[in-house]
């Protein structure tokens, strides 16, 4: 009797994953602005546009979470706990978020299912 073999895996690893056809442009647009929306509410405007764009398209859903949990945590948790502990020498830390947000509204305008550091797997 032959046992069946495991399927074999590249050593490169598996393929990368997809989460479906690639974006059309609103698509892109819209998941650029999830991003952007941290400019002007924090947090805040990346969750509604997911709460607007969550059944209708993953790849604005995905980015629009992403957008929210990251800036969520680095401006309201880690920015503050950080110039707190510093009597606000930590201030600067807050100059990173919109130069992020840019970054990844680029990223996501190109198309690319590219997530935050340590929180990539969020909303996938």
């Amino acid at each position: 009797m032959d046992t069946p073999q495991p399927p074999q895996v590249p050593l490169d690893g598996p393929p990368a994953l997809r989460f479906g056809d690639p974006p059309n442009s609103e698509d892109r647009l819209w998941g650029m602005l999830a991003h952007l929306a941290n400019l002007v509410l924090p947090a805040i405007g990346p969750f509604i546009i997911y709460l607007i764009y969550k059944d209708k398209s993953k790849f604005i859903a995905y980015h629009a979470i992403q957008s929210a949990v990251f800036h969520g945590l680095l401006q309201y948790v880690i920015s503050g706990a950080v110039i707190g502990v510093t009597c606000g020498l930590g201030f600067p830390i807050l100059f990173v978020s919109p130069i992020v947000a840019i970054l990844w509204g680029i990223k996501a305008n190109n198309g690319q299912w590219e997530g935050y550091p340590v929180i990539t797997s969020v909303g996938r």
